[in-house]
């Protein structure tokens, strides 16, 4: 049991990023120098940076480019051997899990379907 109650089922190695599986959803990545991983849905290098999932299947939001999304204090006579621990959560897309079975390409798809189109 996970910390929050929830049962935990071991996961597959690949393939890496976050995919649904039709009853639950399988975290997998790889690192050559990580020594944990916190799982918040987010993965984190600095905690308080927020990271785009290179492997997510679809990203939600904008990213809005300011100070707090570098990894280091902008002109900070250091450079970037210092540290920003301000938060970038709030200013970065986040990944999304998304069903692989769905058919983005297809006739179904909302990319394709007309503008004055509303779902029944």
């Amino acid at each position: 049991m996970g910390g929050s109650g929830t049962r935990q089922w071991p996961g597959r190695p690949c393939p890496l990023g976050a995919t649904w599986d039709g009853a639950g959803v399988n975290f997998a990545l790889f690192s050559e120098r990580a020594t944990g991983v916190e799982l918040c849905l987010f993965f984190r290098f600095n905690p308080a940076k927020l990271l785009i999932d290179p492997y997510a299947g679809a990203v939600a939001g904008e990213l809005y480019w300011s100070d707090e999304v570098f990894g280091y204090r902008l002109g900070d006579p250091a450079g970037d051997l210092s540290r920003d621990d301000r938060d970038s959560a709030a200013l970065v897309p986040k990944g999304v899990v998304i069903d692989p079975t769905f058919d983005r390409e297809g006739p179904a798809s909302f990319a394709m379907a007309p503008a004055n189109y509303a779902l029944p």
